[in-house]
């Protein structure tokens, strides 16, 4: 249950802290994790220029505490990717879950020039028409947020390659809502994650004064609970 937990919300998180006009910031953003009320682990977000002026998104998450003791899950997610007019542009996608039953890799590479992408998962490739425009499972976000910066409403959709598929991935704009945190009451935009599977319930707010920075996620599927929490933020030069 807690693999399966953490890898949903390894999917979904959201902090690209940039506007909508300007080339993304590099930053750094912490992030802790709870199930069912539990504290089980932390989530690193960092967003940095590589050397080929491309840009990598990297997510970590681990457990942490007394649950590390007895499950040393890690889970790392990277997308590398460029601004072409204003739109990602991704070239690698990279997912790894180790410390489990059984080790876990992904690998998606997109291939521009012969419009296809080429995925890796459990040692089996497979190879799909890219479409213009289509997302990975991680530089989405960053279209999805300046979405709502530039006042997004109702429901979005996005192309992704998925597991040697191209998927949609819907979302609606709920509305506004004040949310406690550790900073004090903010004004937060309540976005939800359409699936067609009716258990699962995956809600996120974001800080409408705050260009949108992510500031909580909630899930509930299979009578679980799962939350994270913005703890810590900073740029990066």
């Amino acid at each position: 249950m807690f693999t399966r937990l953490l890898t949903l919300f390894l999917l979904i998180g959201l902090s690209l802290p940039l506007a909508a006009e300007v080339e993304p910031s590099r930053f750094f953003a912490r992030y802790d994790v709870e199930v069912d009320g539990i504290k089980f682990g932390e989530m690193e977000r960092t967003l940095r220029l590589t050397a080929d002026n491309r840009y990598q998104l990297e997510t970590r998450l681990y457990t942490t505490g007394w649950v590390s003791l007895f499950k040393k899950d890690r889970f790392l997610e990277r997308s590398v990717w460029s601004l072409d007019a204003g739109r990602p542009r991704p070239y690698s996608y990279l997912y790894t879950h180790t410390g489990g039953d059984k080790e876990l890799v992904e690998r998606l590479d997109f291939d521009w020039e012969a419009m296809q992408v080429t995925s890796l998962r459990d040692g089996k490739k497979s190879t799909v028409a890219a479409v213009p425009g289509l997302l990975d499972k991680l530089v989405y976000q960053f279209v999805l947020r300046r979405d709502l910066q530039q006042g997004a409403t109702g429901e979005l959709v996005y192309q992704v390659a998925d597991r040697g598929d191209i998927r949609d991935y819907r979302f609606r704009v709920e509305g506004e809502e004040t949310l406690d945190t550790p900073m004090g009451p903010l004004r937060t935009l309540r976005v939800r994650r359409l699936s067609s599977d009716k258990e699962r319930k995956t809600t996120i707010w974001t800080a409408v004064e705050r260009d949108h920075l992510l500031v909580r996620i909630e899930q509930e599927d299979d009578g679980h609970s799962f939350a994270s929490q913005l703890t810590s933020y900073k740029a990066l030069p």
